[in-house]
């Protein structure tokens, strides 16, 4: 939970800045006769327990996995910068209910971790999750939220486009979904 906290905080500090860099820039009329425009920051999380177990023979595991977007949009709901983090925080119980993950566990976002999360090894274009999301938070920018949930997908999950399956070979599901809802919550 601490650690959750401690993710939210750290990409509230993010949107501040994104926010502070957007608030002095003012889109200028374009000969198109649109109106000027400020950019909008949207924070958003979300998160699922479906990879959890029940105990039995076996320990029961709370598994929450959270993806967080905090994204920059324009006046036309462009996106014009996208950050993403998550973390997977699996928590051990015994069949009687008792707790066995040690309670001072440190749980590190899939960004903190970087090159220790170990998806390199499973990665068919060699790339580690954080530069994939790093690579997905670049192909998305110039988009809409509708544009980026239109997003050509295969049976996986991951991107079924050719340019973008070349960098980016994680399911991108809860990128778009916490996209979306980043981008509802720009003010």
């Amino acid at each position: 939970m601490k650690k959750i906290i401690g993710v939210i905080m750290s990409l509230v500090m993010v949107m501040s800045v994104l926010t502070a860099c957007g608030q002095g820039s003012k889109q200028t009329p374009g000969g198109d006769g649109t109106a000027a425009g400020k950019l909008r920051t949207g924070f958003a999380v979300i998160s699922s327990v479906a990879k959890s177990t029940d105990a039995g023979d076996k320990e029961g595991l709370a598994q929450i996995d959270s993806t967080v977007a905090a994204v920059t949009v324009d006046a036309q709901g462009k996106i014009t910068n996208c950050v993403f983090d998550a973390v997977q925080t699996k928590i051990n119980f015994s069949a009687d209910g008792k707790i066995v993950t040690p309670l001072d566990t440190v749980v590190r976002t899939k960004q903190e971790l970087k090159t220790d999360y170990g998806m390199i090894r499973a990665s068919g274009i060699g790339k580690e999750w954080n530069e994939q999301a790093a690579a997905f938070a670049e192909y998305v920018k110039g988009k809409t939220a509708s544009e980026v949930s239109g997003i050509s997908l295969n049976e996986e999950g991951a991107p079924a486009e050719a340019e973008l399956a070349s960098s980016v070979t994680v399911h991108v599901n809860d990128f778009i979904a916490v996209i979306e809802k980043a981008s509802k919550n720009a003010r």
